[in-house]
Order: structure tokens, then C-alpha cells, then sequence
């Protein structure tokens, strides 16, 4: 029926429970076996006949159902056997069909305290008792009336579906429910048209879920895009918008009051933490509040949270208000989001571009990348960073000047002096004060010529390692695996050590000369094989080099976590030394 929905079929089961004056309620969930398949066609024509169906479409009906054949096709041999039963799904009448045949399944004479609530083919009893024995005995007696309904009407209630919870008060032990003779399975948590439902009403369960399956379906997305190559972020954002958050804010309006609370809004923001590095190719050592904002999008909890309060008047407003009433909640969860950014202690590094949740949302032409989003968030590959991590035992910068952290590089590192002064002296800023983190996002143009410098940036550091990748390509294991040319001496041996080895020896002189070519137009002038010995140190733990990355090379399934890692590191393994 118009307006009628998954939701509204929640909303009366849920509303019943809250406002029950009884002291336990109990549902059992029962399950049609193969309902629409085994809808009986002369019971239907009986049912709409008694119901005063007009004449003319009573023949219609008669007409649509006689003679009816299907057949079955084996190479030169067809078998036909006359249909009388079935109802077509997806199809405009169907569903109209299955109505007429259930309505008097609703229509029964049950116990007081019983109600039946049904969408499609799936039907609840909720029992309301004030003790176990009465739950038992209202349920015996509504059962028996539903096991007689399926007998008249040629259709079974599968046991080994149908389920038992208890969804209001707490009982030593479940009640014992009956289908048929058989015990019916009782539960602690029930999934009812997409929903869990848990005995505690708390819908953890249901975060949990929902979360991993609206992960899993974005998570397909890392197929198409890894963190340096691939679809890119504003493509990424509405494919986001069409399946994640799709996904989460299902049925919304049932449990939105229950998704800011601690157990929920973890579970949530637990499964975005995934899409957000996805969708932003960001470090995975980014804290997940500084992923949403840098992402430009709302914490999983706060989307269902805004989603549900919507849905939940959708259809008591004019659509006039209801578009006010959507920009009203809009701007109350934004402001609930700026308390939390404000509050966070984690994910300074990216207050300092965004220290309002509303700016980085009006700036639409923020489109974090692997590039830019390392400065941005202040995770990537800094020595600083990397020591902090334990994958150096110095942090000092290659200029020696200071120790390499995301400022450093931004504003006084001289390696990079000619690209700062390129990104200032495009920047639309007064020139009579100094240039601030929020100058280089405050307009598309100086986003763009702060992209443009860590682009640079990263072609220098990115050409340290391509001459060493590119080496021994046959030989290169592309799963974090990294063939070395010279055998180490205890077992493992750095990169630099291995570069300047093979550096070193006669054949790679023609590979040099190749690779100086295409790397020098890359990095800006800068010898890759200099800048090799002059970056790379002894890593700790075994020679394990952080720069080259392997998110690229494990982006398979669905398995976001492995496919978005930059900062997993590739271990040299002496084993496969050429």
C-alpha cells in the first residue's frame, strides 16, 4: 500500500513493545515456506470472490490463472505439467495477490494480548504477558490457529526458521514455544526485514551488521582504486554516498536514537574507519575523526543519526518543510560534529587546515589524495613520523637541518625551497601578513597550487625508489616482497646498501643512464641515485622500507584493510637475493 514500508512494519512492531503495559513481550518470527512459489490459486480466487470482488475482475483473474502450463526443457525433450500455484514476485500484481491470500491470517480470532504484524511474506506474532506461563500459553493457542490458516490455505511454517525472542523484560529461562508439536528456537538477537533485533534493545548487533555489510559493499571499490592509482575522490564520494551510507541509514528512523550511544556509534564508526582510507587513500596510522573530516563526510553514527530523524517525519510534513526541516537537523548535527572536532585530541595535525567542521564542507574542491593527504593529516612517510612507529631509529630529514615532520616539510625544508616559493607565490592571500595552514585551502586556486608542491615533493622521493624498483622487474615479488642484487651479510641488508651495490658494479651502467633519464625530468633535476644514498638510512627491525609501498599490489577482494595500508612496509628478504 502507498506509504506502508519496511519501516512502518518496524515501527509498529518496536511501538507495541515500548509502549506495552504488560511486563514481558514475546515475538515469534514465523517463516512461510516458500511463500510466493506455493501461493494456492483456488484459495485466492475463493478469498476474492467472498471479498466482493467486482465481476469483471473476478473473470480476469479466472482468466489469468486457468490453464496455466509450465514446461521444462532437456535438448529434445520437453516435459509440461499445468501450474495452480504461485505468485510473481516483482511483479505489480503480485503483491496484491499475496495481500488477499494472508489477510485473513491477520484477521484471526487470537488470544488478548496477541498481535499479528505482517510485511509480504513475513509474519510476527507479538505475545504480551505477565510470566512465562501465560507468554506459553497465548502462543500455544495463537500457533495452533496459524498451523490450521497454512493447512486450509496448502502452505507450511518452516521450524527451522522460525525464531523466538524475548523483547521486553528479562526471564530466568525462555519461554517454551510450540510450532506443530516442535519447540521453536529461541534466540537472543533476530534479523526482522533487515533489522536485529537484540533482547536488549540496544541494536549493537545491528551496527555491527549493517556495518560490515555497507563495508563490504565499498569495499569492492578497492578493486578499481589503491592508493596511488585509480578512481579518484570525487567519484569515490558519490559511490560512497550510494553504498555505504546507503546502507547504514536503512530503516534509520527505527534505531537513529539509539546510534549515539558509546556501543553504537563504535561499531559504526568501526566500520567507516575502512571506507574513509579508502576514500581518501590517507595513511591508515590517521585517526578516524581526522579521516571524516577529511573526507568531507559526516561519522557513520551522525549520518544515521540525521537520516533517521528525517525518515521519521518524512511523512507528517509538506515537502516544503520537510526541505527546511532537512537543512534544521543538518546544521544541528553539524554543530554536534564541531563539539567532538573541537574536543578530539587526536588529529591536530589537520585542525590546523580545518579547525571548522563547516568550512571543510563548504570547500567542495578539497579532493584528498595519497599525495595531498599526507599533508593534510601530517601521516606519511616522514622520517619523524617513522621513528615515532619504530620503523627508524633517527628521524632526521635528508637537508639535516631538523628533524622530518609534516611542518618541516611543508614550510622550511630546503630541499623543497623552489617549490615553496612557487606554491606561496601563487597563493591568493594579503601580502602584507604571513601565509597560514588555512591559506592553502581556502580557495580552489590555493588548493591547487598546494597539491601542485607536494606533488613535486613526492616525484623527488618517489624517483629515490624507482631506480632500485625498476632494477629487476622479472625478479620483483609484487606482494611486499622486494628482490635485492647482493646478497646481505647477517641475513638482511638495507636498501640503500643494495642500491649502492648494484650502483657499483659494471652492469648497471646501462640501467642508470636509463633510469637518470626518465627520474631526473621526475624529481626536478635531482640524481635519483644521490638522493637514494642520501635518504635512505639503516631501517630498524630488519631493513624494513616504508617509502615503497605495497597497497597497490594487495588491493584484491574486498579487504580494505589490507588493500589501503601505506604505511605497511616491505621487508628485503635475503632468501630471494639474485
Amino acid at each position: 500500500m502507498p506509504g506502508r514500508s519496511t519501516v512502518s512494519a518496524l515501527n509498529t512492531v518496536l511501538g507495541l513493545v515500548r509502549g506495552s503495559a504488560f511486563k514481558y513481550v514475546q515475538a515469534i518470527m514465523l517463516d512461510i515456506s516458500g511463500a510466493f512459489d506455493n501461493a494456492w490459486w483456488p484459495m485466492m480466487l475463493c478469498k476474492f470472490k467472498e471479498g466482493g470482488c467486482p465481476p469483471n475482475i473476478y473473470r480476469l483473474l479466472r482468466s489469468y490463472f486457468t490453464k496455466r502450463r509450465v514446461g521444462m526443457f532437456a535438448g529434445s525433450v520437453v516435459v509440461w505439467k499445468d501450474a495452480t500455484m504461485g505468485c510473481p514476485q516483482g511483479s505489480v500484481l503480485g503483491p496484491t495477490l499475496w495481500n488477499i491470500l494472508v489477510d485473513d491470517l491477520l484477521r484471526m480470532a487470537v488470544p488478548t494480548g496477541v498481535t499479528l504484524v505482517a510485511y509480504a511474506d513475513d509474519v510476527t506474532v507479538l505475545v504480551e504477558a505477565n510470566s512465562r506461563a501465560e507468554i506459553e500459553r497465548k502462543a500455544a493457542a495463537t500457533l495452533e490457529l496459524a498451523v490450521q490458516w497454512g493447512e486450509r490455505n496448502r502452505l507450511m511454517f518452516s521450524l527451522a526458521k522460525t525464531q523466538s525472542i524475548t523483547l521486553k523484560g528479562k526471564l530466568q529461562r525462555p519461554p517454551v514455544v510450540r510450532l506443530g508439536g516442535e519447540s521453536v528456537r529461541s534466540v537472543t538477537s533476530a534479523k526482522l526485514l533487515g533489522v536485529v533485533l537484540d533482547d536488549r534493545g540496544t541494536f549493537a548487533e545491528h551496527a555491527g551488521d549493517i556495518g560490515d555489510r555497507a563495508g563490504r559493499c565499498f569495499g569492492k571499490m578497492s578493486r578499481v582504486s589503491a592508493s596511488s592509482w585509480g578512481v579518484r575522490y570525487h567519484a569515490l564520494r558519490a559511490i560512497y554516498q550510494g553504498t555505504f551510507v546507503a546502507t547504514i541509514t536503512y530503516a534509520a528512523a527505527v534505531w537513529f536514537d539509539r546510534a549515539l550511544s558509546y556501543v553504537v556509534a563504535s561499531r559504526l564508526l568501526r566500520s567507516q574507519r575502512a571506507a574513509l582510507v579508502l576514500l581518501t587513500k590517507a595513511y591508515r596510522t590517521t585517526s578516524t575523526p581526522a579521516l571524516a573530516v577529511l573526507g568531507g563526510v559526516l561519522p557513520a553514527d551522525l549520518e544515521v543519526y540525521r537520516a533517521g530523524k528525517v525518515q521519521a517525519t518524512r511523512g507528517d510534513r509538506a515537502k516544503a518543510e520537510l526541505a527546511k526541516f532537512r537543512k534544521e537537523i543538518h546544521s544541528e548535527v553539524v554543530s554536534m560534529w564541531q563539539e567532538r572536532w573541537e574536543a578530539e585530541e587526536r588529529g591536530r595535525d589537520l585542525q590546523r587546515f580545518f579547525p571548522c567542521v563547516r568550512g571543510r564542507l563548504r570547500a567542495k574542491w578539497v579532493s584528498p589524495d595519497y599525495v595531498t593527504s599526507q599533508l593534510l593529516a601530517g601521516h606519511g612517510a616522514f622520517n619523524g613520523r617513522l621513528r615515532d612507529l619504530g620503523l627508524r631509529s633517527e628521524g632526521e630529514c635528508p637537508c639535516g637541518s631538523a628533524e622530518e615532520y609534516r611542518d618541516h616539510v611543508l614550510w622550511e625544508c630546503e630541499m623543497y625551497e623552489s617549490e615553496r616559493r612557487e606554491m606561496v607565490s601563487a597563493l591568493e592571500v594579503d601580502e602584507c601578513r604571513p601565509v597560514y595552514f588555512g591559506d592553502l585551502v581556502t580557495s580552489e586556486g590555493n588548493f591547487a597550487a598546494f597539491r601542485n608542491q607536494r606533488r613535486n615533493e613526492y616525484g623527488a622521493k618517489e624517483a629515490e625508489w624507482s631506480l632500485f624498483a625498476r632494477i629487476r622487474e622479472p625478479d620483483r615479488r609484487r606482494r611486499g616482497v622486494l628482490c635485492v642484487s647482493t646478497a646481505p651479510p647477517v641475513g638482511r641488508m638495507c636498501l640503500r646498501d643494495s642500491v649502492s651495490a648494484f650502483v657499483g658494479s659494471q652492469e648497471s651502467a646501462p640501467v642508470i643512464r636509463q633510469e637518470q633519464s626518465r627520474c631526473i625530468s621526475r624529481s626536478f633535476g635531482r640524481d635519483p641515485v644521490r638522493m637514494a644514498e642520501r635518504s635512505v638510512g639503516p631501517w630498524e627491525g630488519g631493513g624494513l622500507c616504508p617509502y615503497l609501498l605495497s597497497s597497490e599490489t594487495t588491493a584484491k577482494g574486498t579487504g580494505l584493510g589490507e588493500s589501503a595500508g601505506k604505511e605497511d612496509p616491505v621487508e628485503l628478504d635475503s632468501s630471494l637475493a639474485l
